[in-house]
């Protein structure tokens, strides 16, 4: 049976950590682009103790990634922005990645990444508010309408 991984993203308060952790979450996600209104602050917050720690990052330098990675003690890197394959490769000698795609008409092909990649989650490519996104969902044949 395959077992869906969940990971809650966006934690800024610690009261909302610890709700997630007993939920069971599997990951606790922080935000590290600035114009979020989810961004994590640059003291962290007390962090989750049992679940690994992700950071999510758009088009940031590697220095940054490494420094958060540091100061969060982030298990993964989520890379949400135009990084290439060369930039993955080379931030993971340093530490875990995860490469987002968005999603349009098609899937994109994660083959260039190469090996040491494993989880790809998707984002809608629609980059207006979430309410506002059409729904979709994917099966085994790629996009589908929701």
């Amino acid at each position: 049976m395959n077992r869906k991984l969940i990971k809650v993203c966006g934690m800024t308060d610690a009261a909302n950590i610890r709700a997630v952790e007993a939920l069971g979450a599997d990951f606790v996600g922080f935000v590290f682009y600035p114009p979020s209104p989810r961004r994590a602050p640059d003291n962290p917050p007390d962090l989750p103790v049992g679940k690994p720690r992700v950071g999510v990052f758009v088009n940031a330098p590697a220095e940054e990634i490494i420094r958060r990675g540091k100061v969060y003690g982030l298990t993964f890197a989520q890379l949400h922005g135009d990084e290439d394959p060369a930039f993955c490769k080379n931030l993971r000698k340093k530490t875990r990645v995860i490469k987002a795609f968005g999603v349009g008409a098609e899937l994109p092909c994660t083959a260039p990444l190469g090996r040491g990649l494993r989880l790809f989650p998707f984002r809608h490519k629609n980059l207006r508010p979430r309410r506002e996104r059409p729904p979709f969902r994917l099966d085994h044949t790629g996009l589908l309408p929701g």
